[in-house]
């Protein structure tokens, strides 16, 4: 399967995905929305996509104006597929690839001292996220004014604790977008 980039400088250009049924590809409805959501968040932001897949999410993020972009997956054939899909659009430079587990990754990054200004966070369906939540708070690896972006089953019931609130919620087909912040102090 292949999809493409929706808009900004990589526009139609086409991305491989991971073999198999270990990653599930956003569709391309629920990206137009997410970026939809995004708008005007992306230029000049440093990006972390914790469960890349194919990149699809960090990678249009980069197309649309991220000056940055980390991709995190655990999975072997995943990481296979970021990599021919960070050549194929020769944003080497500008991007890094981790093959780590999101727990690894995100305590590696904060002893790092990264910060980001988005995080796009699409576990498994069946994920809780609020540990996700905790650990991006602890590892301090959200700028101030940081978003998430959450994706997941539209019927899903996500409680998000203070420090967090959520700022948009939407659903588009059986699938729900979250903005979450810090609460403004």
């Amino acid at each position: 399967m292949a999809l493409r980039v929706l808009g900004g400088q990589f526009r139609s250009r086409v991305l491989k995905t991971p073999p198999g049924a270990t990653t599930r590809p956003t569709s391309s409805m629920a990206r137009e929305a997410a970026f939809n959501l995004l708008q005007g968040e992306l230029p000049g932001s440093q990006v972390l996509d914790l469960f890349a897949g194919s990149g699809a999410m960090g990678l249009e993020a980069l197309s649309r104006g991220a000056a940055g972009a980390v991709l995190c997956d655990k999975h072997r054939g995943a990481i296979s597929t970021l990599r021919q899909n960070v050549a194929a659009l020769q944003v080497e430079e500008q991007t890094r690839v981790l093959h780590l587990g999101w727990e690894q990754a995100l305590k590696r990054l904060g002893a790092e001292g990264q910060r980001f200004d988005l995080v796009f966070l699409d576990p498994p369906y069946q994920m809780n996220p609020a540990p996700i939540l905790v650990a991006l708070l602890y590892e301090q690896l959200l700028t101030p004014k940081g978003i998430i972006l959450l994706e997941q089953l539209a019927d899903a019931q996500v409680r998000v604790q203070p420090p967090f609130m959520v700022r948009k919620d939407r659903r588009y087909g059986n699938t729900s977008l979250r903005l979450i912040t810090l609460q403004e102090q």
